[in-house]
């Protein structure tokens, strides 16, 4: 899909392919055959994306499917079901398809999303941009389970990442899953034994399922792990405030003082 600063450019020369695909979906324009002109267009842009001629005929289009309050229900729904064809027609084109699925979501309609994703998924095992899109469209389904099984796909590929286990973590624990919830914040923690933050990350967890006391022991090695960071004597401050320890939190209090003074 062309850049914005594209559609503002001067029209740039096109090739005597482009030109016939241009005129051709004017011809289908003029005559309501809006399924026809759509396909030419887009035939246009994939010959070249600097192409601003065809560019500006697709970009109203998705501009209002993408803002659904410009335009009543019956219009979008026809213009969807126009995006539809096309891409039921081609289904090899990737781009096109996740636009498709992506406006399709964005207008209440994600079991439709989540077929041309994994659609899209099965020409392109390896597309992790639509991998990540179809984990989010399934979550947003009410099926974190599926959404969890995206992700895993998603750093088979792309390696482990922290910010996907999180993601993985907060939907195990939509789905009251805490034994999976803990095998990913373990799973991190192997991976990098010397990541503190990873243990305050099991500490809220433990948290989460009332267990205070293995929530101070994670807390607790984070604070050795990382004498001076200030998270993981948060974490300790808020566990002894709950329980209304003073006693903890006057000690806690000073062993913060003294760190920082030994610091400095």
């Amino acid at each position: 899909w062309p850049a914005p600063e594209a559609l503002s450019a001067r029209p740039v020369p096109m090739s005597r392919n482009q030109r016939f695909l241009y005129y051709q979906g004017l011809r289908e324009m003029s005559q309501n055959n809006n399924d026809a002109a759509y396909e030419y267009f887009n035939a246009a842009v994939r010959l070249d994306p600097d192409n601003a001629y065809a560019a500006m005929l697709l970009a109203p289009l998705r501009m209002y499917l993408s803002n659904p309050e410009l335009t009543d229900s019956a219009w979008r729904q026809k213009s969807l079901d126009m995006m539809r064809r096309y891409v039921d027609r081609y289904p090899d084109d990737i781009d096109e398809g996740l636009q498709y699925a992506l406006i399709a979501g964005m207008n209440d309609t994600m079991p439709e999303a989540i077929r041309v994703m994994e659609n899209l998924m099965e020409r392109q095992p390896d597309n992790t941009t639509v991998l990540a899109y179809l984990s989010q469209a399934y979550a947003r389904n009410g099926d974190p389970v599926k959404a969890v099984e995206a992700l895993d796909r998603f750093e088979a590929i792309e390696g482990r990442n922290s910010g996907v286990t999180l993601q993985k973590m907060s939907l195990l624990l939509e789905n009251r899953d805490t034994v999976g919830a803990m095998r990913q914040v373990q799973s991190m923690i192997d991976s990098n034994p010397a990541d503190y933050t990873a243990r305050i990350l099991k500490g809220n967890l433990f948290d989460v399922m009332n267990l205070t006391d293995s929530a101070e022991n994670e807390y607790e090695t984070a604070r050795r792990m990382a004498p001076t960071a200030s998270e993981p004597m948060g974490a300790l401050m808020d566990i002894y405030r709950s329980r209304g320890d003073s006693g903890g939190l006057r000690q806690h209090a000073l062993r913060g003082a003294a760190h920082r003074q030994h610091g400095h």
